[in-house]
């Protein structure tokens, strides 16, 4: 809760006094902080109840919630809570596709502000330093090379003592490549806007393109609980599997699968009839289509190197201390799958099985 710890007192007041000019909020926990970390299980059924109410309703709740559950106002402590490893979260992969990586990454300010200064043209030189004079942008790009922001406040301009500081303020330490799904719509419920459990770590591609605002469920619009991976009934790696079919017509007896892609086709089957609406609605089969190769790629490893060869593998190289597990863990990439930080990681299980 250190996000919201500084204004959790004065959240508090502003809840308190929604809920009594609004009396349908007081369905909802009295304390704020219930909300904003609420389990998923929870969330679920808040959202439910406000979606069952009337759009009149819910447009009059939605208006008088937007203020106090603004999410533009704390996206960037949100993203950056995320972002910190040390709060326990490990970020690598999409959790909707697992094929985008989504990292994190440290960067130094004032580097970045040297490099801004050394390479940015009239137009970004202007627009970042609200400056209009060409004479201005002129000084600054003769006096390149910049090595420091010294030589920033060196040179011979109008500006403010501090220009540099309040322009390249280092407001953040980390960034990252990943948006922050909001799993159950904020535009459909203001009330989960804010809640920790209801934010998905995922690439552009998932949230923007496909997603968008749409809800993890049936057709009806229902959310389904166990299609989010802020569940912990969230289970999509046992209930679907990808399988590599031959093509009508093409050789199946091919030697390099993965030289004839164009020979296979990838399938996901799926046990349980929600994660369709899964695979579905983040067009997951057409696009590992595309991804093919990795596949092949696997399957032929599996194919090429069977525990028999393994293990001749180790009785000829035993006396240089490499055994029969360390050999396969090589082959196989154990130890960079096995801790979740590759993309395509369930492709390739699936592959292996």
């Amino acid at each position: 809760m250190q996000i919201f710890q500084p204004t959790l007192t004065k959240m508090q007041t502003s809840w308190e006094s929604l809920r009594k000019t609004n009396v349908e909020l007081q369905q909802f926990p009295a304390n704020i902080q219930d909300i904003l970390i609420g389990n998923f299980h929870q969330l679920v059924q808040w959202y439910n109840l406000f979606m069952n109410w009337s759009l009149s309703i819910r447009e009059k709740l939605n208006s008088s919630l937007e203020t106090l559950f603004n999410y533009d106002d704390w996206s960037q402590e949100i993203a950056e809570f995320f972002k910190d490893p040390q709060n326990g979260f490990s970020i690598s992969s999409c959790h909707y596709c697992d094929m985008a990586y989504i990292n994190v990454f440290e960067i130094d300010p004032d580097a970045d502000a040297i490099y801004f200064l050394n390479t940015a043209s009239d137009e970004e030189l202007k627009a970042k330093l609200k400056v209009k004079s060409d004479n201005t942008i002129e000084k600054i790009k003769q006096a390149r090379i910049f090595h420091s922001k010294n030589d920033f406040k060196a040179l011979k301009t109008k500006f403010a003592p501090d220009k540099y500081e309040k322009t390249f303020k280092p407001n953040y330490k980390y960034r990252h490549h990943f948006d922050l799904d909001h799993v159950l719509p904020k535009s459909n419920c203001r009330l989960v806007s804010l809640s920790l459990f209801n934010f998905v770590p995922s690439c552009q591609i998932c949230n923007q393109k496909l997603k968008k605002t749409k809800v993890l469920g049936d057709l009806s619009g229902a959310p389904c609980e166990k299609l989010s991976p802020t569940s912990p009934n969230f289970d999509f790696d046992s209930n679907a599997e990808f399988h590599i079919i031959t093509k009508q017509g093409t050789n199946p007896g091919r030697i390099r699968p993965v030289l004839h892609p164009q020979d296979f086709e990838l399938k996901i089957l799926c046990k349980d009839p929600d994660y369709e609406n899964f695979v579905k609605l983040f067009k997951l089969k057409e696009r590992y289509q595309s991804h093919i190769k990795i596949a092949l790629h696997w399957m032929e490893m599996k194919i090429d190197y069977t525990d028999a060869h393994i293990q001749m593998m180790a009785n000829s190289l035993q006396h240089f201390g490499y055994s029969f597990e360390k050999i396969k863990c090589d082959i196989f990439q154990k130890d960079l799958y096995d801790n979740g930080e590759m993309s395509f990681t369930k492709l390739r299980n699936d592959m292996l099985k």
